[in-house]
């Protein structure tokens, strides 16, 4: 960049010599001469010109990739307030995080950019989850009540009747409409300030993947006993044993 406006600089000091040296012959001044003020300037326009561009090319090859190191108690949700995007990009774009609730600390992740275009992972691991849930039959429930819920008043409860987040509002009226679905419970919990992490409680909302259950009781063996709705089928609310740490927790 710098060599190109000196180039421009030493062509006119090179031109204004040849002009006014009067060891050069009568020829070479009359060509000389005929390099106007104007050429001179479309000379420097274009030396302008070419500097500007290898300016753009400069910066955009010496654009930085961000990155950032993981540290103990970071969340999705916390990283992307601290780089103003969403947690979903971030995990989108980094293929080393497998589930959007759990980071381990010490791993590097790249933050995105904001014009990026990036494959939507979230959407797939709700396929995924929906399809293994599709799959489980209802003899993996200890206890299966029948397609009705009658847990109480059910107004304001926003989610849609049936489905596991349903129940899990029905069971936590305190928490918000506005968690979206399962697989973002953790994540919209931490981004609105409600405490979360890896210990159940008894009241809490467990999630995993794209399902929540609620915790009923917390056992001697390193179990808990959860409910939940949608589980073995829709509408359909079953209790059974899971390993404690098998869920994330809203407080």
């Amino acid at each position: 960049m710098r060599f190109t406006a000196s180039l421009a600089g030493l062509l006119v000091c090179a031109v204004i010599f040849l002009a006014n040296s009067p060891e050069v012959s009568a020829e070479s001044n009359n060509d000389a001469n005929k390099l106007t003020s104007t050429d001179v300037l479309t000379l420097l326009d274009k030396s302008s010109l070419a500097e500007k561009l290898a300016s753009k090319d400069e910066k955009k090859s010496s654009k930085e990739v961000v990155k950032y190191v993981v540290s103990e108690g970071d969340t999705l949700a916390s990283i992307a307030k601290s780089y103003e995007t969403d947690w979903k990009r971030i995990f989108n774009k980094n293929s080393n995080i497998s589930n959007p609730n759990i980071l381990d600390p010490g791993i590097t992740i790249i933050i995105p950019e904001g014009s990026e275009k990036l494959p939507d992972r979230v959407g797939d691991l709700q396929v995924a989850e929906t399809q293994v849930n599709v799959e489980k039959t209802n003899t993996q429930a200890s206890e299966q009540s029948v397609n009705t819920y009658s847990g109480g008043n059910t107004a304001g409860n926003g989610y849609a009747y049936g489905y596991c987040t349903w129940y899990a509002k029905q069971k936590r009226p305190d928490l918000p409409n506005q968690m979206g679905n399962a697989i973002s419970w953790v994540s919209s919990a931490q981004s609105m300030g409600i405490p979360t992490g890896s210990k159940p409680k008894v009241g809490a909302i467990g999630q995993r993947g794209n399902h929540v259950v609620y915790v009923e009781k917390i056992n001697k063996d390193g179990t808990i006993t959860v409910s939940d709705m949608n589980y073995g089928g829709w509408a359909v609310v079953t209790t059974r044993k899971v390993a404690a740490n098998s869920h994330y927790y809203i407080y």
